[in-house]
């Protein structure tokens, strides 16, 4: 029997992208392909598995936004997908039906993480392809971090902050951190939420980036280029509002080191550090962005700068094979860069909003808030496949590599299982 979500709707055919958009609900919905199929440069190529509506349309606002990212739960045979009015809900990922309903209060906008949970040694760990996860871990848009249990379905605990959690949370020395929109840093332990330690960076009211950057954990046996400099303890990084990024004690808070970013001279607007740094202890590296002086390379020992690509606007970075880093400008498009940050390719976009790329082998799946979904060789930037969803997407794409899938959403609410014919 198919149980159905009171105003949802799910398409499960396995069928071509282009006759799953003909017969979608929704909005007029189209697929571009670049390349025929027959050519070669036609190299990533999926179907739509299914579509289903976990938001119900708002037809009088303007425009409508979901920043949420589903989380592919394989051992349960599950997806879920949260959506800014508030709940969870968990889909069958065979046919996207609807299995169960929680509802969390405030928008999920921001992206889960599903975790193993050892409770007699209070420590924890981002499940992988093959376990099956104890706890959902997601921030919302009213200032929460919630910890559900998802054989119980049940709230293990909830914190509550005075900013939106929209970035991922980061597990580490018996803890979980998670930073919110007002650039503050917490702690929290692992197993009932209890405060632990808290960093508050300065509250900018002038005019910043809608963004926040997430965080990176660096463990304290992290071999690597000069990292036993840096303690016996993990240490957490973060980008700020006011320009700057920082290294934070993860046991006990305190701060190692302050790097401002911002330019020097010149009208000190939009200075934003949006991106999650990139940890790269093999070379004693991060790698971040500031909105007006461009992508950097840091040192991880002392935040000193090795070297600086200016290029404006940059909310988000991504590691790509061959030593490519991904940096998704909302105002110049998407860069390939070398290591030593160098531009290999160039994508020029129309303006609006990139969420962090996607790499799946060397395929790079990006949203965008107007175009929707496009496809790119990490390689060399050849732009292979574009799919407009008819509003756009603002969510992060995530993959299962179990069922070599791709989950993307749209900015009205319906969440896209695109099966990959093409292993990259």
């Amino acid at each position: 029997m198919t149980v159905a979500r009171p105003g949802s709707r799910s398409l499960t055919r396995t069928v071509p992208l282009w006759a799953a958009l003909a017969c979608a609900c929704g909005p007029a919905e189209r697929t571009v392909v670049v390349h025929e199929p027959e050519s070669a440069g036609a190299k990533a190529i999926w179907t739509v598995e299914f579509v289903h509506e976990f938001t119900i349309p708002e037809n009088y606002r303007y425009r409508t936004e979901e920043y949420g990212s589903a989380a592919a739960d394989p051992a349960r045979g599950l997806v879920y997908v949260g959506s800014r009015d508030g709940a969870l809900l968990a889909l069958d990922d065979r046919r996207g039906e609807f299995v169960w309903e929680l509802e969390i209060g405030g928008g999920l906008s921001g992206v889960p993480i599903l975790i193993v949970v050892d409770r007699e040694a209070g420590l924890a760990h981002v499940a992988g392809p093959s376990e099956r996860p104890d706890w959902m871990l997601v921030g919302n848009d009213d200032g929460a971090l919630t910890a559900i249990d998802l054989d119980t379905r049940e709230i293990v605990w909830r914190y509550r902050t005075s900013g939106l959690i929209r970035t991922p949370a980061v597990l580490g020395d018996g803890l979980v951190y998670f930073a919110n929109s007002r650039d503050e840093v917490f702690a929290v332990s692992l197993l009932d939420g209890e405060w632990v330690w808290q960093f508050s960076g300065q509250f900018q009211k002038d005019f910043t980036v809608f963004g926040r950057a997430g965080l990176a954990y660096l463990a304290p046996d992290q071999p690597g280029e000069h990292v036993d400099t840096l303690g016996e303890t993990g240490v957490i990084y973060t980008g700020l509002a006011d320009g700057k990024v920082v290294a934070l004690d993860a046991i006990g808070g305190s701060t190692k080191w302050i790097e401002p970013l911002a330019p020097l001279d010149g009208e000190r607007v939009f200075v934003d550090v949006d991106t999650t740094p990139i940890l790269d202890p093999a070379r004693g590296e991060l790698l971040v962005a500031n909105q007006a002086s461009g992508v950097f390379a840091l040192s991880l020992a002392d935040g000193g700068r090795r070297w600086n690509t200016r290029i404006l606007a940059v909310g988000s970075l991504a590691e790509a094979p061959g030593g490519v880093v991904l940096a998704a400008s909302s105002r110049e498009g998407l860069f390939g860069l070398e290591r030593d940050g160098r531009i290999r390719w160039h994508q020029q976009l129309d303006p609006g909003s990139l969420a962090t790329p996607l790499v799946v082998g060397t395929t790079a799946f990006v949203a965008h808030s107007d175009a929707g979904l496009m496809v790119f060789a990490t390689g060399d930037g050849e732009l292979l496949a574009r799919f407009f969803n008819g509003s756009g997407s603002s969510g992060q794409p995530v993959f299962d590599p179990g069922l070599g899938r791709v989950y993307a959403s749209s900015d009205r609410g319906q969440l896209y299982a695109l099966g990959l014919l093409v292993d990259r």
